[in-house]
């Protein structure tokens, strides 16, 4: 990093060239990135974060921003969030390696227990990069779509399985239940949940879509949430469902019951008009994305997060 200067940001001064280096970082790698100027200012205004002494800048020897790391550490968290980039025509020269150590330690210095920073491409380089530098992969954010219906329909749904949905049932406290039991162990999803934060999340949901799995003994093994997305459908021009990917139980965690139930999210979604489907995976393991997949969903976007504990060193 010889000749060049590690500062951090001034605001509004930097603003521009700030802007300018996240979307020329953008037209390079083409990750489906927000490089809008309205989400930069978001991203320098959440809660908790101080551009002044938590984003930091690369100059150049001429004078130009040459590289670009974020530090946030959210209020009543001990996990960092790092964003870091670098421009196309100054990378292999330590940037990355030099803002990434100044990150670290940045993180420490505001009482992270760990940090964490994402790659948004499943083949691109940052892989490589963090995995050489001590941090290992917690989970990918995966987005499928398909065209409705299926055209390899799925297995039926089992027999001894009942399917209610939340208006039905009505309850929080099963709800919230279903939540943190068939998601257990998936990064990126809340190991607990509150009637308090369920509260907050039901008047964006669709109550009719929040399929509940039940056993015989009237417990509930798995769950699905669909809608309509209204959303989605103005983006993509035709009526779109979204599916939260399906979760099960440990107990029950199989391909069979992961197939089934996709498959009934997706003929709910079929039978109220939609034409294709956006399905969002967090956190499931290789051979259930693979079976997303095999059931007709394209990639669309990957985005991995990788972690590092910080009492260790790079």
């Amino acid at each position: 990093m010889s000749n060049y200067s590690l500062r951090t940001y001034t605001p509004e001064m930097d603003f521009p060239a700030l802007l300018g280096l996240i979307q020329a970082v953008e037209a390079a790698d083409a990750s489906g990135a927000d490089t809008s100027e309205t989400n930069l200012r978001r991203r320098l205004s959440l809660p908790g974060f101080s551009p002044q002494t938590d984003q930091w800048l690369v100059i150049s020897p001429s004078g130009e921003l040459a590289g670009q790391a974020g530090i946030w550490l959210p209020p009543d968290t001990d996990t960092a969030f790092i964003g870091l980039s670098v421009h196309p025509q100054q990378r292999r020269q330590g940037l990355g390696s030099q803002l990434l150590e100044n990150s670290l330690q940045r993180a420490r210095e505001l009482g992270a227990k760990r940090a964490a920073l994402n790659v948004w491409q499943p083949d691109a380089a940052g892989h490589f990069f963090l995995r050489c530098r001590g941090l290992n992969l917690a989970g990918h954010f995966t987005r499928f779509s398909a065209a409705l219906p299926l055209q390899a329909p799925l297995r039926g749904f089992p027999a001894e399985f009942t399917i209610r949905t939340f208006a039905q049932v009505g309850e929080l406290e099963t709800l919230a239940s279903a939540f943190e039991n068939c998601y257990m162990g998936l990064w990126g999803h809340h190991a607990r949940v509150s009637t308090n934060e369920l509260q907050e999340w039901l008047p964006q949901m669709d109550p009719e879509g929040i399929l509940l799995v039940y056993n015989a003994s009237g417990q509930v093994v798995g769950m699905c949430r669909v809608e309509i997305n209204a959303e989605l459908s103005t983006e993509r021009g035709e009526k779109t469902g979204y599916i939260d990917a399906p979760g099960w139980v440990l107990a029950q965690r199989s391909a069979t019951h992961t197939a089934a139930l996709l498959q009934l999210a997706a003929d709910w979604l079929s039978g109220r008009g939609a034409k294709q489907a956006v399905l969002e995976s967090w956190g499931d393991p290789p051979e259930t994305l693979l079976l997303f997949q095999r059931a007709g969903f394209q990639l669309e976007r990957q985005i991995s997060e990788y972690m590092i504990e910080l009492d260790g060193t790079i």
